[in-house]
């Protein structure tokens, strides 16, 4: 199979692969494997397309009913789109389509994942990309003429002056009084195209003007980023429909997540507080609170850091960082150690107490919370790495050894974390004296990324140790 002009070998090969595994009907590798190529190359255009493809013929597959996808996607996706809401105030555009693209891995026909995650490659400048999602969106939506006008908007930008044209004609069809539709017509017929069909439709415009305030309010929704005064409107409207159904739990998340979206975080803190009061058996909302807390810390932090980085001689700074950070791992600390003891089976959280211990500097601790979170399906990979830098800190360096080697075992994608892992595994037989082992992690990383961490200097360090004759292993 050719190479694609411009995409990097690497990236090719495992396409390719993909492409193998997606004709023997083998969807979830293909998706994996997509993934892999994406992350060496994100502008990877027929990635992006067989990885879409892929996840839609595995999901159809699939019985289970679309409400219980839903249900499912809000309940343990809402961190997640937390996160996300954070990192658009600061444009970190790469690490939002990331995210969209993990979480359309488990729900690849999301409406709103397909349009936030093509949001996100929009402004990336990545239009082809933002157009394979906005298109899969309409499969599954064909009558949403707020999306036909987006897409419509993609086609004109990316120059597919026909498919713009059906897709701003859908929109006067239905809407006929929409000015920016009729433009973008009047635009695409001045370009040569000719506009045929009839905009005029009475009944139509009556029955749209009719939804139109909760029109604009889903549209003000949708964007991944908006002003500060459309934000503070979708704050009232939350703050009015608490007000008149204090009962509704997803009214108060949603409040909260505008109010992290506003920078307002202790606002954000207190709507989290009295949904736990209204709720208090859902577990999962004392962690959102307890997100909301970092992200307020983090902001503090940063914006201290973007001082710092003008005043790098400041010593008042420098102590400020240092005394919030430490504020920061003290207080999640202290909030983890009372919900765990009152939600002792609840896995996630006692990797979050391992996580916060081993911040703290307490081992033996930590140990023990990431011995029982591995039995976590979720979250084995992340203790079982944890457990071994644990180890490594104790300089138990045979038992560290052992936990990386595990996680390897359950890690078949040449992703971050699986670099992560293998590099703590070569610093660990480092330790041990085992150059040849150390060697052959590192050189797994070198080939694949020479710019991870100081991969380049261990490696050649490592090399040049056996080549002076060092033992071959340390066995």
């Amino acid at each position: 199979m050719p190479q694609k002009m411009n995409v990097p070998k690497r990236a090719q090969d495992l396409f390719d692969k993909a492409t193998d595994a997606a004709l023997k009907t083998n969807y979830d590798y293909t998706v994996e494997l997509c993934l892999s190529a994406l992350e060496i190359h994100p502008r990877f255009v027929e990635a992006r397309k067989l990885l879409r493809e892929s996840e839609i013929l595995r999901d159809e597959a699939k019985t289970t009913p679309a409400f219980l996808r839903k249900i499912f996607h809000t309940i343990f996706h809402i961190p997640a789109h937390i996160i996300i809401f954070f990192e658009a105030s600061f444009g970190k555009w790469d690490s939002i389509l990331n995210r969209y693209e993990r979480l359309l891995k488990n729900n690849s026909r999301s409406s709103y994942l397909l349009k936030a995650h093509a949001r996100a490659a929009v402004n990336l400048d990545m239009t082809e990309t933002a157009v394979i999602s906005m298109q899969v969106a309409r499969r599954y939506d064909p009558d949403n003429i707020k999306l036909a006008a987006e897409m419509g908007q993609m086609y004109m930008e990316n120059g597919n002056v026909e498919e713009a044209k059906a897709c701003f004609e859908q929109v006067v069809r239905q809407k006929p009084n929409d000015k920016d539709a009729r433009k973008a017509l009047h635009d695409l017929a001045a370009m040569g195209t000719i506009i045929k069909g009839s905009w005029e439709d009475t009944e139509s415009f009556r029955s749209s003007v009719k939804e139109s305030e909760f029109a604009e309010e889903e549209e003000i929704k949708q964007r991944a980023v908006r002003t500060k005064d459309e934000t503070e409107k979708l704050i009232e409207t939350y703050q009015a429909r608490i007000t008149s159904n204090p009962e509704d739990l997803d009214s108060y998340k949603a409040l909260a997540n505008y109010y992290i979206e506003a920078k307002k975080f202790d606002e954000a803190v207190e709507t989290f507080q009295k949904a736990i009061d209204k709720n208090p058996a859902d577990v999962d909302l004392p962690q959102m609170q307890l997100r909301v807390i970092e992200m307020k810390y983090d902001f503090m932090i940063e914006q201290d850091e973007k001082k710092l980085a003008e005043e790098p001689q400041n010593a008042e700074l420098k102590r400020d960082v240092e005394k919030l950070r430490s504020e920061k791992d003290e207080y999640i600390l202290r909030e983890l150690k009372p919900r765990v003891a009152k939600y002792p089976s609840n896995l996630p959280l006692r990797f979050e107490l391992g996580t916060a211990f081993m911040k703290s500097g307490k081992i033996d601790e930590a140990i023990k919370e990431f011995q029982t979170s591995k039995s976590s399906a979720r979250f084995r990979s992340q203790s079982l790495n944890a457990l071994g830098m644990c180890f490594m800190k104790k300089k138990y360096y045979d038992l560290a050894a052992d936990q990386f080697e595990a996680t390897l075992k359950d890690l078949y994608v040449m992703d971050s974390f699986k670099k992560e892992v293998m590099y703590n595994l070569g610093n660990t037989y480092e330790n041990m004296e085992k150059w040849k082992e150390a060697l052959d992690m590192y050189k797994i990383i070198y080939a694949e990324d020479i710019g991870f961490k100081d991969v380049s200097d261990r490696y050649n360090a490592v090399h040049q140790k056996l080549r002076e004759g060092g033992p071959q292993s340390g066995s």
